[in-house]
């Protein structure tokens, strides 16, 4: 009837219970009603041939900006590309006991349900059962669904049609996406004008507010004051209040002092990610009567060498010149000072890029124990910063109509301003600088509340007593000094976009990207806007914008138009090959000292193209969390050799905006049959792939040396699948390799174990590592890859691996013989049946 179709026209057809949902929320039919409905509905859907398909929101996560940068973040952070089931079909007809093997697998048709569809839940007069519960019933369920697994053709037919995910998301915030199509737009002189339409508002806006910017300060706490002084917090609020900026709670801790201690409420800006605390203030408090003298006597017991004696000079610049600190105090003056109890906090000194830089341990007072984490702080301003380069270079290159996709589903669409259409490639070269703040956490103050557990203890190299200083600002090496400093730097990344400025943000740096002919306006902008705020940024630091430009401890290089190159610097990857030098000689991991080489070797293998290395890395990250140290075994050395390699002599991650029109889609099996005495692995790959507007297909299908097979046996194994279905990706990545090095890859695998292992590179089985160690042995010349789950039902490397010749072609097809990646040899070729 019309008036079903009208209410039924608006509904977003979708999978499983998304569909139930939505018919009961928008029609206000019964529960009962919308089960069978989108059940029939899902089922005629897929007896028809068509794919019924979630909608897919745009990935815009921190995990997607990490894929939109090149890179695969883990399987349980990813929306997965192609879902397990076509559709899912629920019916309230059906034989009981189901025909079903061990699996929940149908052996024969069920209805209109084909064979092999995989049973999902039942409902029963308990309720709504998963599948594994199923046994247990008494009586007959009154309604069944299953899952509709696609064919191998219709597997293939889409996972050939859909993008690579590199190429399908996006790195940044909506206002963000705003301020690039504003620029793209509106053309350069728009940009200027706004730029300098909003300043000359700001600005009056900071005249009105003058005379209460004066009463708050002189209302703060002198300590307050003091750290704050220059800087315009009511003006600020304003100018966020403008933009709706949902972390109202920062301009009260920017007025009265940011806590060290206690309950943090989730800002609205970071994703929440609670951790609370392990003791209150008072029991901290309480804590303190038996911490406070022993870390008071560590710190008077110590020796004093030349770091410490800087560490002593600065801590008095720090007092005297700056006025962040307050002091010195002996121990009977903090005990006069603060009778309600207080706590030291011992200060030492790091040696980094040959300056001291004085660390305060939190940790060790255990005040850092009492505050409670809402905020997970994401830090991607690399990752945006190499995706708003990609894009620019996508937009320049075509010239044409753009449209850009935002969180919600919506887009952008525009036409390239005729200013930006009419340069050469030359002149539209995108330039970047790092705008820094000065001093970072010492721009901000902490509650004049805990000044009092955060004494800084340090030893007088000349009198050679301890004494106590007094903070005013937050303290490197406390954990709400993270949080707090990061909810004000990403306020003020806000600030410079709603001036149609692209800075990303990392703590104290903010990368800024710009094309060519809005340089200078933009460097002028960015300085005008902290100065009206009353934020100090680095000027001794201050760079010109450029195409290439050390970033974040890294190389990034827009010279190359159409490319963005990313790279270690090359002090960096020397002072990395030789601490990788130092465990090799020790034979080796000691978790006391891998830390920070840990901590350096991630971020350095994160700009790097390829997967040399992997292995190595989770060997160290394995090692950290452990209290015992490991020694180095054959597999061990070689990959950390490997690491060594490539943090040395590695190609740069190169990003490159245009792909080309070559595509690889690679799936493997493998099959383990232990009663065939002949061949009882067998593995099978197929290679799809598009190169000259024509697709071609590659396969091999092969048996495992049976030596090689025997020696697994030998180690105790009782199940070799895993290995098996790994040795076959191995052979895909060595047989195929001129279709694959430096080119995005798309590889199925339908083993969930070797699926998360090709992500994470890595495993704890000794024959899983080994076979990985081959497999980046093989990314000299590193491949773009995305690994992906394919259901077993629906591989097309099934048969391939089975002997069998029937699996889905496109184009011209090539049989391979790969060698065997262990032993070196030629495989054993399967006769096809």
């Amino acid at each position: 009837p019309r008036w079903l179709a009208c209410r039924c026209q608006h509904v977003v057809v979708a999978p499983g219970p998304t569909l139930r949902a939505r018919l009961h929320q928008m029609s206000g039919y019964t529960p009962k009603f919308c089960d069978v409905f989108a059940g029939l509905l899902q089922l005629a859907v897929g007896q028809s041939g068509l794919l019924l398909e979630h909608a897919v929101p745009l990935q815009s996560s921190r995990h997607s900006a990490v894929a939109a940068a090149g890179r695969q973040p883990r399987l349980s952070k990813f929306q997965p590309q192609i879902a397990e089931f076509k559709c899912q079909a629920t019916v309230r007809e059906f034989p009981w006991p189901l025909p079903s093997d061990n699996k929940g697998n149908l052996t024969c048709a069920v209805g209109s349900i084909p064979p092999g569809s995989r049973l999902l839940r039942v409902v029963c007069d308990r309720g709504v059962v998963g599948a594994k519960q199923v046994g247990s019933l008494s009586g007959v369920p009154s309604a069944v669904t299953f899952g509709i697994y696609r064919t191998e053709q219709e597997f293939v037919a889409q996972a050939l049609h859909i993008d690579h995910p590199f190429d399908l998301c996006v790195a940044v915030p909506d206002f963000m996406l705003r301020a690039l199509a504003f620029t793209l737009k509106e053309g350069p002189v728009c940009v200027m004008k706004h730029r300098l339409n909003l300043l000359q508002q700001w600005t009056s806006w900071k005249r009105d507010l003058a005379g209460a910017e004066a009463n708050l300060h002189a209302a703060m706490d002198p300590g307050v004051a003091s750290v704050m002084k220059g800087k315009n917090i009511l003006l600020l609020e304003k100018i966020a209040s403008s933009f709706s900026w949902p972390d109202t709670e920062v301009f009260e801790h920017l007025k009265h002092g940011f806590p060290l201690v206690g309950e943090s409420s989730p800002s609205g800006i970071f994703d929440v990610d609670r951790k609370p605390a392990l003791m209150t203030r008072a029991e901290l408090v309480q804590h303190a009567k038996f911490l406070r003298p022993a870390l008071w006597a560590k710190v008077a017991n110590a020796e004093v060498d030349d770091l410490a004696r800087e560490v002593w000079d600065s801590t008095q610049q720090e007092m005297l010149a700056k006025e962040w600190l307050t002091g010195p105090y002996s121990w009977d003056e903090l005990q006069a000072r603060h009778p309600e109890g207080w706590l030291p906090v011992r200060r030492f000194g790091i040696v980094q890029k040959a300056k001291t830089r004085s660390i305060d341990d939190l940790a060790e007072n255990s005040v850092n124990c009492a505050y409670a984490v809402s905020d997970r702080i994401s830090l991607r301003a690399l990752d945006e910063l190499v995706w708003l380069a990609i894009t620019l270079f996508k937009i320049f290159i075509a010239k044409g109509e753009v449209s850009i996709p935002l969180s919600d589903g919506d887009h952008l669409r525009f036409p390239v301003h005729s200013f930006w259409r009419a340069l050469k490639p030359d002149a539209l070269q995108p330039s970047l600088k790092t705008v820094d703040l000065k001093s970072a956490y010492k721009q901000l103050a902490v509650s004049p509340r805990d000044r009092c557990l955060s004494i800084v203890a340090i030893k007088d190299p000349v009198s050679r007593l301890a004494f106590g200083f007094e903070s005013r600002t937050l303290l490197f090496g406390a954990t709400s000094s993270v949080v707090s400093f990061n909810r004000v730097a990403r306020l003020l990344q806000r600030v410079l976009i709603a001036l149609q400025v692209l800075a990303c943000n990392y703590f104290d740096d903010y990368p800024v990207l710009e094309v060519l002919p809005l340089c200078n306006n933009t460097q002028s902008t960015v300085r005008a806007a902290l100065d009206l705020l009353g934020f100090a940024w680095a000027e001794d630091k201050d760079l010109p914008f450029s195409h290439e430009a050390e970033l974040l401890g890294v190389r990034v290089d827009l010279g190359s138009f159409g490319v963005v190159k990313i790279g270690n610097k090359p002090e960096r990857a020397t002072a990395i090959a030789e601490a990788v030098d130092s465990v090799l000689s020790a034979g080796h991991l000691d978790p006391k000292t891998l830390p920070s080489l840990f901590g350096r070797l991630q971020f350095a293998e994160g700009q790097l193209h390829g997967r040399l290395g992997r292995l190595a890395l989770a060997d160290l990250r394995a090692c950290t969390m452990s209290s015992q140290a490991k020694a180095l075994d054959a597999t061990a050395v070689q990959a950390l050799c490997n690491l060594r390699s490539r943090v040395l002599g590695g190609t740069p991650r190169i990003v490159p905006a245009c792909v080309g029109s070559r595509r690889s889609v690679i799936f493997t099996d493998g099959a383990y049959e232990p009663t065939n005495e002949t061949h009882p692995a067998t593995v099978g790959g197929v290679l799809y792939h598009f190169d000259n507007g024509a697709w071609c297909t590659f396969f091999f299908a092969c048996a495992i040396p049976l030596s090689v097979v025997q020696s697994w046996e030998a180690l105790g194994k009782r199940h070799l699948i895993g290995p098996v279905e790994m040795y076959a990706v191995v052979c895909a990545r060595e047989a195929w390799a001129k279709h694959l090095n430096m080119q995005r890859v798309t590889m199925y695998v339908d083993h969930s174990g070797v699926l998360a292992s090709l992500v994470k590179g890595s495993s704890k089985d000794p024959l899983w590592r080994q076979l990985l160690l081959i497999f980046e042995s093989c990314d000299a010349e590193a491949m773009l890859p995305w690994f992906s789950r394919v259901p077993s039902a629906s591989n097309p490397a099934d048969p391939p691996s089975r002997a069998k010749s029937i699996f889905p072609v496109r184009g011209q097809v090539c049989r391979v013989s790969p060698r065997c990646p262990i032993k070196g040899n030629a495989t054993i070729d399967l006769l096809l049946k």
